[in-house]
């Protein structure tokens, strides 16, 4: 990995249409979970049906607007979201088989989509739980300080580093700030900064895409905190 990444900004003028799809980062902690993080049968590996499920209607929405299947790439932390998504994409009706054959093979953990590029990225951040400052709830649950043999990839900068900077044309990502926030509080403090900066800036750009005629360099300034987020993170 490289130590800085750094993205060409593309200036809006006054006027322009604001892009709202370029950079969109949906906060589920605010929503009532059908569907919480849960273990993919058969393995140990989470996934989370209700942002499987988000990122199936963005695939459909840019499908929609002229994208190829192979246009679009998804990136997820954990292989049981990738087995998740896939099986939702079979079993959907509205698309094509070999548009869902396309998309299956463009869903990636971090590690798997280095050097590749999309016109569209999805990320899927999965861990939402009810989470304390100091751990982790137990199947009992009380609430333990978590104790870890490796990082997990949620802490891992260089995991985030990929998933902001796949994409050439739209970003758009889903996850639950306080589960994520809490998880990296004490021992992933880097990490707890980037996530918190991720969705603070998130809510900013919503600020500014309300205010009607604001003189924003919207997609510039998107693409480069994809990258400032990062920034000497490795």
């Amino acid at each position: 990995y490289k130590s800085t990444l750094s993205l060409q900004s593309i200036s809006r003028k006054r006027g322009d249409p604001i892009d709202e799809d370029a950079f969109l980062i949906e906060d589920t902690s605010r929503w009532e979970h059908l569907f919480p993080e849960e273990i993919y049968p058969g393995t140990k590996s989470y996934c989370n049906k209700t942002e499987a499920l988000w990122v199936l209607k963005r695939i459909k929405y840019f499908l929609a607007k002229g994208y190829t299947a192979d246009d679009i790439g998804v990136v997820t932390y954990y292989d049981g979201q990738i087995r998740l998504i896939g099986d939702l994409i079979d079993a959907d009706g509205d698309m094509s088989s070999a548009d869902a054959e396309i998309l299956k093979r463009n869903i990636y953990t971090p590690i798997r989509f280095q050097g590749a590029e999309k016109k569209v990225i999805l990320g899927s951040l999965v861990r939402s739980k009810k989470v304390l400052q100091n751990g982790e709830e137990n199947g009992n649950g009380k609430f333990i300080r978590p104790i870890y043999v490796s990082v997990p990839e949620y802490a891992k900068a260089e995991a985030l580093l990929v998933l902001l900077s796949r994409h050439s044309e739209k970003l758009n990502v889903i996850g639950n700030r306080q589960t994520l926030e809490a998880l990296t509080a004490e021992k992933y403090k880097r990490m707890n900064f980037y996530y918190k900066s991720l969705f603070d800036w998130k809510e900013r750009v919503d600020t500014c895409l309300a205010v009607e005629n604001t003189n924003l360099h919207e997609q510039g300034r998107k693409n480069n905190f994809a990258c400032a987020a990062v920034e000497s993170a490795i």
